[in-house]
């Protein structure tokens, strides 16, 4: 593993350390099975799909989850694609050692 700066990185701005970090999470996202699961996240799948077997019609469809979370007319996240990156360039910069997030 090649070794990387983590001081260069925070120099970035927060809009380039979020590509970065999307970046980062993709490629994690690219391979799942190199991702364990505990022992309690499997009793956890285990409980869910005895009870999905139960009674299926108590659940709902990963579809109609997403189109109760989604906001009506946002076209690219129905079709599962990122949210177009907007101009960051006139956020107000957060103060430093605030856990505070500018509001857009």
């Amino acid at each position: 593993m090649s070794s990387v700066d983590i001081q260069e990185i925070l120099k970035l701005s927060v809009p380039e350390r979020i590509e970065l970090v999307e970046a980062i999470w993709d490629s994690i996202a690219e391979s799942p099975e190199s991702l364990p699961v505990t022992a309690a996240q499997k009793r956890e799948l285990d409980r869910r799909l005895a009870e999905y077997r139960k009674n299926p019609q108590a659940g709902r469809t990963w579809e109609e989850v997403r189109d109760s979370l989604i906001p009506k007319g946002d076209e690219d996240a129905s079709r599962g694609q990122r949210p177009r990156k907007t101009d960051t360039s006139k956020e107000t910069p957060t103060p430093q050692g605030s856990n505070k997030f500018p509001l857009p």
